[in-house]
């Protein structure tokens, strides 16, 4: 999307609805007002899950919080995205941060940090290639981890 690379990471916040059980579990669903446009676009994305509260973490000390790591797919509503200084909503919707193979478990009382999409999302194709119902999308993160399959399906 040809973005200028930030001096100060940017942050934002999803719900813990926005989490998403990896294919075949269930399917990765797109809410109307994505639809509506055709701008619904992947993030293939490495997840790192903390498992104890941290607070004022020296560097060295890090690791020791980190629970796991998986694949994750940052589904964004482009549109959505690209009107709003904040980006909760164009990332918050139901299901819209399938996690997995590897973690998956409940996690209301822990955190995800998702690393930041390397370059390749389909705003930044030419032509655009964005998310439709029947698509299947794979965050691959070999050989360690897994594979993250998200099948997408049309909010109804």
């Amino acid at each position: 999307m040809k973005l200028d690379i930030p001096t100060v990471p940017t942050l934002f916040l999803k719900p813990s609805t926005s989490l998403g059980d990896p294919y075949p579990t269930s399917s990765t669903i797109l809410p109307k007002i994505t639809q509506e446009d055709g701008t619904g676009d992947y993030e293939s994305e490495m997840a790192i899950i903390i498992g104890q509260d941290a607070k004022d973490v020296s560097e060295e000390e890090a690791l020791d919080y980190v629970l796991g790591y998986t694949a994750a797919n940052d589904i964004s509503s482009r549109t959505s995205q690209m009107n709003q200084s904040q980006w909760c909503f164009s990332k918050g919707f139901d299901g819209a941060c399938p996690l997995g193979p590897v973690v998956g478990t409940t996690l209301p009382a822990g955190t995800v940090i998702l690393t930041g999409t390397p370059p390749g999302v389909g705003a930044a194709k030419n032509p655009k290639e964005f998310l439709r119902d029947g698509d299947e999308f794979r965050v691959e993160l070999l050989p360690f981890v897994g594979t993250l399959v998200s099948k997408i399906k049309n909010q109804v």
